[in-house]
């Protein structure tokens, strides 16, 4: 090939750019989460996008991790998206209600910036659970066995090789079963809006429905 050839090659390549967005997910979890949501951004290549993620650093229960992410919303006006990932589990309903009144008086200040919660009944487990199959069967305390406890113990049954918490391939793995992981969080909301009973559900599909959308940009270049 050519210099001259070869120039215009270069010339014809989409240059990259950035959305301009920038996001903060702020987890409940230290290590499960992060991990997941860390292998998303570069799985999806979200080069163009400034995402961080928070985990551990904020309280174990609802209303500590919205409030540890409202202080940052509030003093950072660049943050387009703020989400909170919490799981439901043991946390009591007034803690829960008072972190969700916190997440609606956030949001309502601003009509171009997003202040969200998304919630997992039980855990995040089940939204890693709807990877491979549907379930709306409620987990059930049982001795120590918390919910969350139950939800670990199905997802450990049906995951190929078995689950661990800090499992590192597990951004990897489940990443072919999104679209079906969607599917049955969709499906799991309508039936939980339906029947009144929300555990098990989840809504973390939406924010996975927003970083994909992100994905729409020019890949960075490769070393």
């Amino acid at each position: 090939m050519t210099r001259k050839a070869d120039t215009r090659r270069l010339n014809r390549r989409k240059p990259f750019k950035k959305s301009g967005k920038k996001i903060l997910i702020v987890c409940e979890g230290s290590v499960t989460e992060p991990n997941y949501f860390g292998f998303l951004r570069r799985r999806l290549r979200l080069y163009g996008v400034d995402v961080k993620v928070i985990g551990g650093q904020c309280g174990t229960d609802p209303f500590s991790v919205v409030q540890f992410a409202a202080d940052i919303f509030n003093e950072d006006k660049d943050i387009d998206l703020c989400a909170c990932v919490i799981d439901r589990d043991t946390h009591d309903s007034a803690n829960l209600s008072k972190a969700l009144n916190l997440c609606s008086s956030v949001n309502g200040k601003s009509k171009r910036r997003v202040f969200q919660v998304n919630i997992s009944d039980p855990c995040i487990e089940y939204w890693f659970i709807l990877h491979f199959e549907y379930c709306r069967t409620p987990f059930v305390r049982a001795g120590n066995k918390s919910r969350g406890d139950k939800a670990v113990e199905k997802l450990k049954s049906i995951y190929p090789g078995g689950y661990v918490k800090s499992h590192k391939n597990l951004g990897e793995d489940l990443f072919p079963l999104t679209k079906t992981a969607r599917l049955n969080a969709s499906r799991a909301m309508e039936d939980a809006a339906k029947t009144g009973e929300k555990n098990p559900s989840t809504n973390l599909h939406l924010l996975i429905d927003v970083l994909e959308s992100e994905a729409k940009f020019p890949e960075a270049p490769r070393s």
